[in-house]
């Protein structure tokens, strides 16, 4: 079944080319919606997101602590952050 799910995710990124293995792993690990915010954030500094190093690169910003890039990135979100006082 693993193996499976793996095929299915590496085909959502097959425009990657080479990454796509890459980017379907992360997925598998972290799950589709965490790689798909990874590239958003990406995108937003205006990197490439469709190559795996500058996503990796993004992935610390998805931390719940990081809201204050979480507003930039998703200006429409009404989440509001949890602040320990």
């Amino acid at each position: 079944m693993p193996g499976y799910i793996i095929m299915l995710l590496v085909s959502q990124f097959r425009e990657f080319g080479e990454e796509k293995y890459k980017f379907a792993l992360a997925a598998y690990n972290a799950g589709l919606g965490r790689v798909i915010d990874a590239m958003t954030i990406t995108a937003h500094f205006e990197k490439d997101y469709r190559q795996w190093d500058n996503v990796k690169e993004a992935y610390p910003f998805l931390a719940s602590k990081e809201d204050s890039v979480h507003a930039l990135v998703w200006p429409e979100s009404k989440k509001t952050a949890v602040r320990n006082t």
